[in-house]
């Protein structure tokens, strides 16, 4: 029986502030309960205050059948929130609290151990701001020989393309969208030129562009690919993005983008998972009905 896959989303945990309400967010929570309902094995690393949202939490996330063993509580700092505004197209603008728990992500003990096994660890960047997380992550990049998978989140003011870079350096795959390519590739012009540019930056070779309502497109040095978002109305936009990022790692890792055909109909499918969550309110509505 072949080994059951297991992903490690380490990195924010919080509250999406919208005008209808509080909603459970932060990217790599929102990768991890999508891998969980296409039958992935998703680890959330993370850390709440020890408060009553941070308690909501906790609750929601295991009902959502996330691994919570490596979400951690902190006692001095309040569990992470969001301020979203949302334009009349949909599209979402972000005031990110500061400091707050997931600024204080342990490595700890366990966390270490799932790490040694574990076939892929998600980051993001913005989970980097600070430097314990900075260090506490590369701890878990020295053990084992999980694949590292980024997703960019150029999120004022924590959007320097150097600091990003460097964050960079070193992973299999690199998830961005398109106005975050051209603002850490530095260049004009298409986006396979664009995607060329930033892997010599980076070393990553491969990389994945979502183009919002336009796609999305994926980089090898090999091949390149492209994909149409389904027409959906759009309720929000938060989530679509890491909906979307699930369905590409999941394929990515069951060996979907080793061919131009596979990943076409890969990159298709991760497209209308991204544009059903787009359709729905909130970052993580159930989609295994």
């Amino acid at each position: 029986m072949a080994k059951a896959t297991h992903v490690i989303a380490w990195g924010e945990v919080l509250w999406d502030c919208l005008p209808r309400g509080l909603f459970l967010g932060g990217a790599p929570f929102n990768v991890a309960h999508h891998l969980q309902q296409q039958g992935v094995n998703a680890s959330i690393a993370s850390a709440v205050g020890d408060d009553v949202l941070g308690d909501e939490i906790k609750t929601r996330a295991a009902r959502s059948k996330v691994d919570i063993r490596f979400l951690d509580t902190v006692p001095d700092l309040p569990t992470g929130y969001v301020s979203v505004d949302i334009n009349e197209k949909g599209n979402a603008t972000y005031t990110i609290a500061e400091p707050v728990a997931w600024d204080r992500i342990p490595a700890t003990n366990g966390l270490l151990d799932a790490a040694k096994n574990a076939d892929a660890i998600l980051f993001g960047s913005l989970a980097q701001r600070g430097a314990f997380n900075r260090k506490e992550l590369q701890k878990l990049f020295a053990v084992g020989n999980a694949r590292r998978v980024m997703d960019v989140n150029l999120r004022p003011p924590f959007d320097s393309s150097e600091f990003v870079l460097e964050l960079a350096q070193g992973v299999d795959l690199l998830k961005l969208n398109d106005d975050e390519l051209a603002a850490l590739s530095g260049v004009d012009g298409d986006l396979a030129d664009q995607c060329g540019t930033l892997a010599g930056l980076t070393g990553a070779p491969e990389i994945c562009v979502t183009l919002g309502s336009e796609g999305a497109f994926y980089w090898t040095h090999q091949f390149q690919v492209s994909a149409q978002s389904p027409q959906v109305e759009v309720k929000d936009t938060v989530g679509a993005g890491d909906a979307f990022m699930s369905a590409v790692l999941k394929a990515w890792l069951q060996g979907g983008f080793e061919e131009v055909s596979c990943a076409k109909e890969a990159l298709t499918g991760a497209c209308a998972l991204g544009g059903y969550v787009a359709s729905k309110e909130g970052a993580t509505p159930d989609h295994t009905g």
